[in-house]
C-alpha cells in the first residue's frame, strides 16, 4: 500500500488552505498508480466544509478510497463518523445541533432527494439562527439554495457533496457545495460563449455574465449569492473550477490563485456572517 501524504494539511480555518489541501491530495492520487493506497491526514488540526466536501467528491470519484483509506486525526473521527466523512448521504434522516450531516448530491439523486437536503438544511439555519433578525434565515438559506440548484441544473455531475457547519462560537456559518461536473468554463462553452481560460470564467461569473443556454442564469445566481454573502453579510467565498480559484472577503477585491492540480467541476464556499439589523436580504434579490 503507497502511503500519500500531503504538503498542505488543515490547521487554521482559511478557506484558501483547506480546499488547497484537497486539492493537494487529488494531485498526489492523480500521480500514484499504486492500487492501494491510504492518504494520511493524522497531522491536520482543524477541518471545515472547504476541505471536507471536496474530499467527499475526490473519495467518490476514487475506487481506491473510503473511510478506511484515510487515516485521521483521532480527535476528529467521532465528528466526522456523525457527518457521515466521506461517503456522506443521498438521504440525511437527521441533523446536529451544529451541522447537518455531509449531503451527496448528483444528478442521479432525483428531485425527492435535493428537497430533501433543503429540507434538513433550513431545519439546521432555524437551530443556528434561532436568535438573530428576522429575515436571517432566508438570508443565508438563499445561497444554500443557489448552490444546490447549480449542481442539480447545470453541472450534470455523478459525483457532488454539500456540508453546511454552523460555528456557535465564531460569527459564522460555512456552506460548501462542490462536483465533478464539466465546471464553469464547460457552461461557458456549451452556452457559445467564448472563454479561454478558468479564471476568465469564474470572473464573468462572478460578474453574472449569464449561462443561459437551457434557459437557467447560472452566473446570475453566483453574483447575487457572491454580493450578499461578501458585501451584505462581511463574508467571504472561495469559487474554484479547473485550474483556478478566486476568494474574496468582505469588500475587498477578489484574488485569483493557481491550483495545484485541475479541479474537476466546481467548488463553491460561502462563509456568510450571521445578518445584523441593518440588513435586508431582498436588497439583493428583488
Amino acid at each position: 500500500m503507497e502511503t500519500l501524504q500531503p504538503d498542505v494539511v488543515p490547521v487554521n480555518d482559511s478557506l484558501e488552505r483547506q480546499f488547497r489541501s484537497t486539492c493537494d491530495i487529488l494531485s498526489r492520487l492523480d500521480r500514484s498508480t499504486a492500487n492501494d493506497v491510504e492518504v494520511d491526514l493524522s497531522d491536520a488540526e482543524w477541518f471545515t466544509p472547504a476541505f471536507l466536501t471536496p474530499t467527499s467528491v475526490v473519495c467518490q470519484r476514487d475506487d481506491r478510497l473510503d473511510g478506511e483509506s484515510l487515516r485521521l486525526p483521532e480527535d476528529k473521527e467521532r465528528y466526522l463518523s456523525q457527518i457521515n466523512f466521506p461517503m456522506g448521504s443521498n438521504d440525511p434522516t437527521e441533523s446536529h445541533e451544529n451541522d447537518l450531516p455531509l449531503c451527496r448530491l448528483n444528478t442521479q439523486s432525483g428531485p425527492a432527494s435535493v428537497e430533501r437536503v433543503e429540507s434538513k438544511i433550513v431545519e439546521l439555519l432555524q437551530l443556528a439562527l434561532a436568535d438573530s433578525i428576522e429575515g436571517g434565515i432566508s438570508a443565508i438559506r438563499y445561497p444554500v439554495n443557489e448552490l444546490i440548484d447549480n449542481v442539480d441544473q447545470h453541472s450534470r455531475c455523478a459525483n457532488g457533496a454539500l456540508l453546511v457547519q454552523n460555528y456557535p462560537h465564531k460569527p459564522f456559518v460555512e456552506i460548501c457545495v462542490a462536483d465533478a461536473g464539466i465546471g464553469i468554463l464547460g457552461s461557458y462553452e456549451e452556452s457559445g460563449e467564448s472563454v479561454d481560460t478558468d479564471e476568465e470564467a469564474l470572473r464573468m461569473a462572478l460578474n453574472g455574465v449569464s449561462t443561459k443556454s437551457d434557459g437557467v442564469d447560472r452566473g446570475y445566481g453566483i453574483r447575487t449569492t457572491t454580493e450578499m454573502v461578501c458585501d451584505g453579510l462581511e463574508g467571504e467565498i472561495l469559487f474554484a473550477s479547473g485550474d483556478t480559484a478566486v476568494h474574496k472577503r468582505g469588500d475587498e477585491s477578489s484574488e485569483a490563485f493557481q491550483l495545484p492540480t485541475e479541479w474537476p467541476g466546481t467548488v463553491f464556499v460561502a462563509r456568510p456572517k450571521r445578518p445584523d439589523k441593518s440588513f435586508n436580504y431582498i436588497d439583493y434579490v428583488g
